[in-house]
């Protein structure tokens, strides 16, 4: 396999990110959505994914099966859609063949689950996002080959829910930790991220990487957020990159789009840019053949 990449595509008015050459070679298909392409009104326009912003249900699955459809899953696979409840925690939920029969057509969310993982072919798993970071974990390997996907807001990441979903790969199907691909979608980038210097410090301490965001020349350029409190910036993506390379994934296997849900709310939901009041794009794996 040759490192993982992605590219944007636009088929039949939707528009999203993908590894061609990782479908061409495994079979294995992962997308990140825009917001385009779908039935939804505003404020939820056009291909909301999230059943639980208040947008009507069943426009909600005709831009599930519209993605997936397109993406190229089958048609059963479009049926069995696996999503999730996302309370910024670390459960990770594994979706297997028994459970997939249990789930029924356009089967509800898992509850209080941030993580699904699996290696039943023709069972697509889906995440929701609206500045979180969105994370597809790939074993290509022909023998082993399983997805997992992973919403990591900054609780989330703070507790490593990225790791942690790798982990559950490597348990659940002896996955070599070095074979894995990750992909990271569109997030809020650290031009607008915001935290305060409580929750710095508490990474500082726990990511190398971001060691110097409470040093001196870094709070001399503090900001504000909306309630006037000293805030500080810095990249979650850092933190999650650190926690899937000390579990075993090479840096060449990390690929991201570099793209702030923030600054491009003509592609892609913000619920920071959008006031709270906004659809979800998503980050979808499948196992296709």
């Amino acid at each position: 396999m040759t490192t993982p990449s992605l590219k944007r595509i636009t088929s039949q008015g939707l528009v999203f990110y993908t590894d061609e050459a990782l479908f061409e070679k495994t079979g294995i298909r992962i997308a990140f959505s825009e917001r385009t392409g779908g039935v939804s009104e505003s404020p939820y326009a056009s291909l909301n994914l999230g059943l639980h912003v208040g947008d009507k249900s069943e426009a909600v699955w005709q831009n599930r099966h519209r993605l997936a459809s397109v993406a190229g899953l089958s048609v059963q696979a479009t049926e069995h859609i696996a999503s999730a409840e996302q309370v910024h925690g670390i459960h990770v939920e594994k979706v297997d063949s028994n459970l997939k029969a249990r789930l029924g057509i356009n089967p509800q969310p898992f509850s209080a689950t941030d993580a699904l993982v699996t290696n039943q072919i023709d069972q697509p798993l889906l995440l929701c996002f609206a500045d979180c970071v969105p994370v597809i974990l790939v074993s290509p390997c022909a023998d082993k080959r399983a997805v997992a996907v992973v919403h990591s807001g900054w609780r989330g990441t703070l507790e490593e829910i990225s790791s942690v979903a790798l982990q559950a790969l490597i348990d659940e199907y002896d996955i070599d930790p070095s074979s894995v691909f990750a992909y990271i979608g569109a997030y809020i980038g650290p031009k607008n991220f915001q935290v305060s210097l409580d929750i710095a410090s508490q990474f500082a301490a726990k990511f190398d990487t971001l060691s110097t965001v409470m040093s001196p020349s870094c709070l001399s350029n503090f900001s504000h957020n909306d309630r006037g409190e000293v805030t500080v910036q810095f990249d979650l993506a850092d933190a999650i990159m650190e926690s899937l390379t000390k579990l075993g994934v090479l840096p060449c296997n990390i690929v991201q789009l570099d793209v702030c849900s923030v600054e491009t709310t003509d592609r892609f939901f913000s619920y920071r840019a959008e006031r709270g009041v906004t659809g979800r794009h998503g980050a979808l794996a499948c196992l296709c053949q």
